[in-house]
């Protein structure tokens, strides 16, 4: 017998009497709610990181936001899309910033199961998507500055970006001879993304228990 069909009879054996036929044909015809209703006894994982490994914090400088990845001296090659879905725009300042680096760690996945959902769904990172956004100057400072803990071996460091109400996620790479190229890509992208080549990522510090 699975822990499923075990779960299922205890339940069944602990059914309050207030749970009528209507009562229960009520659910039956409202799985939607009766789905939201069973999420709520599950444990919350809302504000740690799942399946995503801790590798290190650093504290990225102040920024002005004047700089682009397209104008920015630090990447040797560039993705063309960074142009042609208007993501060469200046954007705000920003103070003294702690980030966290991690890595993926024992589960594939994409940019959604990682980062979120524009619905409001809550991926691997725990928080909403505004919370993870860096700026592209402080992803420029976070390359120039860190290059130790950019992923080697062709492997990609990731960044989560906003432009005009829209989320891409830019990650940068080291290419032959060690130039440092940086591609773009929609969040809503379907790429499956290998845990076992494990790729990195870099958000605003979560100071929540690591999972």
């Amino acid at each position: 017998m699975t822990v499923k069909t075990l779960l299922i009879a205890r339940i069944s054996e602990n059914l309050p009497p207030q749970m009528t036929g209507d009562v229960m044909q009520g659910w039956i015809d409202n799985p939607v709610g009766l789905a939201k209703f069973l999420g709520g006894l599950c444990p919350s994982t809302e504000g740690k990181y799942r399946h995503l490994k801790l590798v290190d914090s650093v504290t990225l400088a102040a920024t002005s936001g004047e700089r682009t990845i397209v104008n920015a001296e630090v990447f040797s090659c560039l993705d063309h899309k960074f142009k042609t879905c208007g993501l060469n725009k200046k954007g705000k300042a920003t103070k003294e910033t702690e980030v966290d680096i991690l890595k993926m760690d024992g589960k594939n996945g994409t940019f959604q199961d990682i980062f979120g959902k524009e619905d409001g769904t809550i991926g691997w990172m725990g928080r909403k998507l505004d919370d993870l956004v860096l700026t592209q100057d402080q992803f420029i400072v976070f390359c120039d500055n860190n290059r130790n803990h950019l992923r080697k071996g062709g492997y990609g460091t990731f960044c989560l970006i906003k432009e005009d109400e829209e989320y891409f996620v830019a990650y940068a790479y080291f290419g032959s001879y060690g130039s440092l190229s940086v591609n773009v890509g929609r969040l809503a992208g379907s790429n499956v993304w290998y845990a076992g080549c494990r790729r990195r990522f870099v958000v605003p510090a979560n100071r929540h228990q690591i999972t």
